[in-house]
């Protein structure tokens, strides 16, 4: 087993890594992908050592410590918006099931974050992110 610095992975090959480690784990997946669409927090996660990536057998996984990221963000080492801090802490609960108030998260949200992770809650259920017509109902 070898390790590899994530901050020295370009984006995409790195965000790779991190699908296959989630691969088959909607709540893991949902979570990946709300970080990847909202483009901040891979990059900085991984600036601050809080990604880890592993290669055997000619393969590589990265996986969140989602602990310290947590903890890091708690402490202020990790500088960002509220709406970012919001987006990082509804990725850890749907990755590791860490409890989040929703009620005072959701507020620092725009309507294109609020979309982000409607959607990420919705893939994390094991449904198709992109169907959300509901049966018998009108699509909104």
């Amino acid at each position: 087993m070898t390790t590899l610095p994530a901050r020295d992975l370009p984006g995409q090959t790195l965000l790779g890594y991190l699908r296959g480690h989630a691969a088959g784990l909607h709540r893991q997946v949902a979570a990946i992908e709300l970080l990847a669409d909202h483009g901040v927090w891979i990059g900085r996660l991984a600036e601050h050592s809080l990604i880890a990536v592993e290669r055997r057998r000619g393969y590589a996984l990265a996986s969140i410590d989602w602990d310290h990221a947590l903890l890091a963000l708690a402490e202020g080492m990790l500088p960002c918006s509220g709406s970012e801090a919001t987006i990082l802490k509804i990725a850890a609960s749907l990755a590791c099931g860490e409890p989040v108030s929703l009620g005072p998260e959701l507020t620092s949200l725009d309507i294109a974050n609020a979309w982000r992770v409607t959607t990420a809650v919705w893939a994390a259920t094991g449904h198709d992110a992109w169907d959300l017509d509901l049966p018998g109902e009108e699509p909104f």
